[in-house]
């Protein structure tokens, strides 16, 4: 029962909410499936949709998924897949993230990371981890010379930022890490357990660690309703939350934007286009109507 939200807050989420929505018809139309995630799984249990004081979307996405709907997005005169790079903790971990975003505007997206198979023997989940996360950091040390090629630097926020400019070395980078990966961690071809991507910051690959496969997948088609919409969701997904959340019924101590030094002030332009969609949006429903 508690109030949705109201002003920045209420237009980023309902540009969101409409990326997400054409992210799921291009899904759909392909066959490729995902899953809410994060806080965007947590507001559909919870609030049957966003978490009033949350201004993002989180969805997640098998690696081959991923790679096909970045394919189909770059012929989309909408909406785009963008990879953003972001510096923490004063600059010593560096990392990118993949947006989905309105061609026109960088204000308004959603983030999606890819998830990529391990081979692992039971018991062996933690020593795993260990191994992958020396791998990723590995991965992460060449990320920051290409950084530090480029004059990217830390300024004194955690702002994801786009620089075309480095796309393509970070491509070849991650196309060899991801090609070391399927050698170490996929040798025998068995798809045991998962974790987010090779590229992925820290902060975002701590999120699952290392779960096994069989636990959470396949995604389940439909499973959580999402601001009237219904979207995928992982099997055993509040299982999912009560490992990352813990009593996700429990509202946390303080409320409030956990990104707002991410949003730019909005510009006419954004907000000329915020009303393009919603005319958009209304004409579809009372066509389907």
């Amino acid at each position: 029962n508690l109030p949705k939200a109201s002003g920045d807050i209420a237009e980023f989420q309902f540009a969101a909410n409409y990326i997400l929505s054409r992210v799921k018809q291009i899904c759909d139309q392909n066959g490729i499936t995902f899953a809410l995630c994060g806080g965007t799984a947590l507001g559909a249990v919870r609030h049957g949709g966003f978490i009033p004081w949350d201004d993002d979307v989180d969805i997640d996405m098998l690696r081959a998924d991923f790679n096909r709907l970045q394919k189909l997005l770059a012929a989309d005169e909408e909406i785009v897949m963008k990879r953003y790079y972001k510096y923490r903790f004063d600059g010593t971990e560096a990392g990118h993230l993949t947006r989905i975003k309105l061609r026109r505007s960088d204000q308004y997206f959603i983030d999606i990371f890819p998830l990529d198979y391990m081979s692992i023997e039971a018991g062996r989940e933690e020593t795993a981890w260990k191994e992958k996360e020396a791998f990723c950091e590995e991965y992460t040390g060449k990320l920051r010379e290409i950084f530090q090629r480029h004059g990217f630097r830390y300024k004194g926020t955690e702002l994801a930022e786009a620089v075309p400019e480095m796309d393509a070395e970070v491509d070849a980078l991650e196309k060899e890490y991801l090609q070391k990966y399927e050698h170490r961690f996929l040798a025998d071809g068995q798809h045991t357990h998962f974790s987010r991507g090779v590229g992925v910051g820290r902060w975002l690959r701590s999120v699952y660690r290392i779960q096994k496969a069989e636990d959470y997948l396949p995604f389940e088609q439909d499973a959580l309703l999402f601001e009237g919409e219904r979207y995928g969701a992982y099997k055993n997904h509040e299982e999912l939350l009560r490992y990352q959340y813990g009593d996700y019924w429990s509202l946390p101590r303080t409320l409030g934007q956990k990104h707002d030094y991410e949003h730019a002030a909005y510009s006419q332009a954004d907000a000329a286009l915020l009303n393009e969609l919603r005319s958009k949006q209304k004409k579809n429903t009372e066509d389907k109507e």
